[in-house]
């Protein structure tokens, strides 16, 4: 296999030969581009087919019969008989299955056949004059109805030998040899320049019909393919088979493969043949096809590749393909969301016009892929309102019973006063720290969360943290949690009340899942960074977990005897806030040694990042 732009710029010969081409030129067109015209096949006409002969054979017939008048002669009549019925086998082949190449074949035979019988049966009459002229017009005739420039070539020297043995063996009577020479090569010289003229014409005027055809055709599938794209309920494979379609136009197998832009790389999501097409090459061609991939997603534009040279060309020139590969990136706003690539498993020509409708139609299967995936986010989105609001509900309600029961308990005298006011203090905090939490991530969604640098203290945070944290509700009968603050000097320059959070949601988590064991924090400060890690030695996060436990609403019961409180906010805020602060989180878990998190904020903000941006 070839590269589509080596066939069609072709070889240093090759140029050479088109640059002589230059020198002569027609219409526009070099010679090669009107030998090349004039030998395309067109559309057959097989009514119109039906109608010329039907005319021819009348004419004849007529012509037969008043020539044959007090003549018997069997050869004559067997002749002109023959001649009418190969007339009539023309008209009987002419049907809706007739094709171009029949067309053909049939032309040619006719116009040597009919000068060369009529030429003999005016030799059998010796009749002077018509002998000459008749089979002279009956040649010019046939060569102005040659189909081809090919099929002139060919008819025209059997027609000239033909016409040289006629003068030669069998000399018309009362005619000058010399003469009836003149005559034959003018009609056949006649013929043969008036049928050059009319196949230039009739090739341009095919061109043009077989062009707006073809115009007419890509009009009709593009729009097809777009009314079925924005009419819904079209799953991705049903949209490639389509697309599949549109490429193999007549005959032909062809196969596809639709990936879209993933996290990492390009995701595979259909790979479908139509209508049974063996892709070529193995793991080696996968290979190479992924790199071709990605390589029009980059450059968002189509591009052609030779699977055998493993090059690449962005240029769109017309070219034949055989079993190569088309990539056509969906290009949506000016974004790439994935690459089409179409194969050809059989020889065939790629057009300029035909890479443009393949564009129009990767665009409209780029709009019908990101439609659909507009609603899948939006259903995840409505789905994850209602289970916000579900989870919402009750993790108020727990507190809020709490504390009306609490309250009511406390007015009967049922329990101490000291005890009472303990417990609703504790479920109090624990519900202002959920409507905090509610409250952050709203302002995350917002896009105008900022900060507000100030230099602080690590320890003075520490101290204040500690403090804070008792008086949660997880850390009620659990171990303290021991801070160590190490480094020299512990003063930076931070967010301090998001680095506050931060540390407080981490402690909050670990003492959720920590068990009986204790919690431990330790604030490092290096040159140029901090470093915060908390560690609890509970039951692990699961390995398939840990990928989506900073999600919103993302909750792990480690212990499946036991619910975990909370709603999934903590962690996602977490994230969101080590993000703004230009840091990383990292974490490391196993059911043997518990979970670490690990944050790198750096030690000193500039004051440019000072600067809102969306969590």
């Amino acid at each position: 296999m070839h590269n589509a732009t080596e066939d069609t710029l072709g070889t240093g010969s090759e140029a050479a030969r088109e640059t002589e081409d230059a020198f002569f030129v027609l219409n526009g067109r070099s010679l090669r581009q009107l030998w090349s015209l004039m030998n395309t096949p067109r559309p057959v006409d097989y009514r119109g087919v039906r109608l010329v002969l039907g005319i021819v054979l009348s004419c004849y017939f007529i012509a037969a019969c008043i020539r044959s008048a007090g003549v018997i002669d069997p050869v004559q009549i067997g002749l002109r008989g023959g001649i009418c019925l190969y007339l009539a086998f023309g008209i009987w082949l002419a049907t809706a299955e007739m094709t171009w190449h029949t067309l053909r074949l049939y032309s040619a035979a006719l116009g040597v056949l009919l000068p060369l019988l009529t030429g003999y049966l005016s030799a059998l009459d010796s009749g002077p004059g018509a002998a000459v002229t008749l089979p002279c017009l009956v040649t010019f005739c046939s060569l102005v109805f040659m189909m081809t420039a090919k099929d002139l070539l060919v008819v025209t020297p059997i027609l000239a030998i033909a016409a040289t043995l006629r003068l030669t063996v069998f000399p018309p009577e009362g005619v000058v040899v010399s003469e009836a020479a003149i005559l034959y090569g003018g009609s056949i010289a006649g013929g043969f320049a008036l049928s050059l003229v009319l196949g230039m014409y009739r090739a341009g005027l095919n061109e043009r019909v077989t062009w707006w055809r073809a115009s007419c055709s890509r009009e009709r599938a593009q729009r097809g393919f777009a009314e079925h794209a924005t009419a819904g309920g079209s799953n991705v494979d049903d949209l490639l088979l389509r697309f599949l379609k549109i490429f193999r136009g007549g005959d032909g197998r062809v196969a596809g493969t639709l990936a879209l832009c993933g996290d990492d790389d390009l995701e595979v999501v259909s790979a479908l043949s139509f209508p049974s097409c063996t892709l070529v090459g193995g793991a080696e061609a996968e290979s190479c096809v992924r790199t071709f991939m990605r390589q029009s997603v980059q450059q968002m534009s189509p591009l052609i590749w030779d699977c055998e040279g493993t090059e690449v060309s962005s240029r769109v020139t017309e070219g034949p393909v055989n079993g190569r590969w088309v990539a056509i990136p969906l290009v949506v706003e000016g974004v790439a969301h994935g690459v089409v690539v179409l194969e050809s498993c059989e020889p065939r020509w790629i057009l300029e016009e035909d890479i443009l409708l393949w564009q129009a139609v990767a665009t409209q299967l780029g709009l019908a892929v990101s439609r659909a995936d507009m609603v899948t986010q939006l259903r995840t989105a409505l789905n994850a309102k209602t289970e916000f609001v579900n989870t919402m509900s009750h993790e108020l309600r727990s507190p809020l019973n709490v504390i009306i029961g609490y309250a009511e308990m406390i007015e009967a005298g049922a329990v101490a006063t000291d005890r009472g006011a303990e417990r609703v203090r504790g479920s109090a905090l624990e519900l202002l720290q959920l409507v905090e939490n509610t409250m952050a991530v709203a302002q995350m969604g917002t896009g105008k969360l900022g900060l507000n640098l100030e230099d602080f203290s690590l320890s003075d945070l520490a101290v204040e943290l500690a403090d804070h944290v008792t008086a949660l509700p997880e850390s009620q009968g659990k171990p303290p949690v021991r801070w160590n603050v190490e480094g020299t000097p512990v003063v930076v320059r931070l967010d301090r009340l998001k680095v506050k959070e931060i540390i407080q949601n981490l402690v909050s988590n670990g003492l959720k899942y920590a068990g009986g064991s204790r919690v431990e924090v330790c604030l490092k400060r290096h040159a140029e960074s901090v470093e915060i890690e908390v560690v609890d030695c509970g039951v692990g996060i699961p390995p398939d977990a840990q990928s989506r436990i900073f999600d919103m609403f993302e909750r792990v019961d480690r212990d499946s005897t036991t619910a975990t409180p909370g709603v999934g906010l903590g962690l996602y805020i977490v994230k969101n806030l080590v993000d703004l602060l230009r840091g990383k989180i990292e974490l490391v878990s196993s059911a043997e040694e518990g979970t670490r998190f690990t944050v790198v904020l750096p030690a000193e903000l500039e004051p440019a990042a000072d600067v809102g941006r969306a969590a």
